[in-house]
């Protein structure tokens, strides 16, 4: 009798290649672009959110500004001295100082005021609160004078330049010898 032969065993298919590191490979750069891309968008929602406050802060000083002008326009103490206000320019002596920053911002604006009886200068103290312009204080330099343009009160200007004196008509001759 044929004894029972025991039967060959199928040789083990080979291992095969799981691909694992090309998986984590691009897993890992899925990731990678993911935040990525979520910071590139989180700085593009801030850079454009400080833009629209900046954009809001100027248009309310731009706003506090021309109410400064229709102030200084309708104001009994400019009228006064100055007479029907013809100009209103910006000074170069002083401009627009902005603070930066969320809070309250107080600013000093000067203005060059020409008028039917004379010219001088308008410096007003404008304070912006939540983006709303206030006008809270003033003064018109004029003539070596300071009028404060709430009470009319004159005082000494010390900001003023001392005047040249006018040249006199005949310059004195030189003596001759």
């Amino acid at each position: 009798m044929n004894a029972a032969q025991p039967q060959p065993y199928a040789a083990p298919p080979p291992p095969q290649k799981s691909g694992g590191a090309l998986k984590w490979i691009l897993i890992t750069c899925g990731c990678i672009t993911l935040l990525a891309v979520g910071a590139v968008g989180s700085c593009v929602m801030l850079v454009g959110y400080g833009v629209s406050k900046a954009k809001e802060i100027a248009e309310a000083w731009e706003k506090a500004q021309k109410e400064g002008e229709d102030y200084i326009r309708n104001n009994a103490h400019v009228k006064e001295r100055l007479g029907t206000v013809a100009r209103i320019t910006m000074s170069s002596s002083g401009g627009a100082h902005r603070p930066s920053g969320p809070a309250d911002q107080t600013g000093l604006v000067s203005y060059k005021v020409v008028g039917s009886k004379g010219e001088g200068f308008v410096d007003l103290e404008i304070t912006i609160s939540g983006l709303k312009p206030k006008y809270t204080g003033g003064y018109l330099r004029f003539k070596g004078k300071r009028v404060d343009l709430d009470t009319g009160n004159e005082t000494v200007d010390d900001q003023a330049p001392t005047p040249e004196p006018p040249p006199d008509e005949d310059p004195p001759k030189k003596e001759e010898k």
